[in-house]
């Protein structure tokens, strides 16, 4: 992840719940998978968004700027859901 804007004390983070897909999309999309159990975020980082699984709300990543990641699908490790960026 590029480094982002550092978050202002007062600035409010908001959430963003992931969009849904049914399978990984075709191309050089990345899927982002976690071992079994492990629920911490895959990113972490200065931004003002935090990205939850679409299904169960698992926090998928924390403080990010959406535009400033690439179109990533992440699979939750919590319900197995795949999640897409975009």
């Amino acid at each position: 992840m590029l480094p982002g804007p550092v978050l202002e004390p007062d600035e409010k983070i908001h959430e963003i719940i992931l969009r849904l897909v049914c399978t990984a999309p075709l191309g050089p999309i990345p899927v982002l998978k976690r071992p079994p159990g492990v629920l911490d975020p895959f990113f972490i980082g200065g931004g003002n968004e935090d990205l939850l699984c679409g299904n169960c709300d698992l926090l998928i990543a924390l403080h990010v700027e959406r535009e400033q990641l690439p179109r990533i699908v992440f699979q939750c490790p919590q319900c197995g859901y795949l999640n897409d960026t975009e």
